[in-house]
């Protein structure tokens, strides 16, 4: 087997009904696991 590709980052973006970029709210960084912690 040979890589073909190589994924360094991934961003995700919250986009509007026109694909345009619009802000999230977020102001630090979030993991999945700690907010499904929080409903214990």
């Amino acid at each position: 087997h040979q890589t073909i590709i190589t994924v360094e980052k991934i961003v995700m973006v919250a986009l509007d009904e026109n694909g345009i970029p619009v802000a999230h709210g977020k102001t630090q960084m979030e993991y999945a696991k700690d907010r499904l912690n929080n409903g214990q």
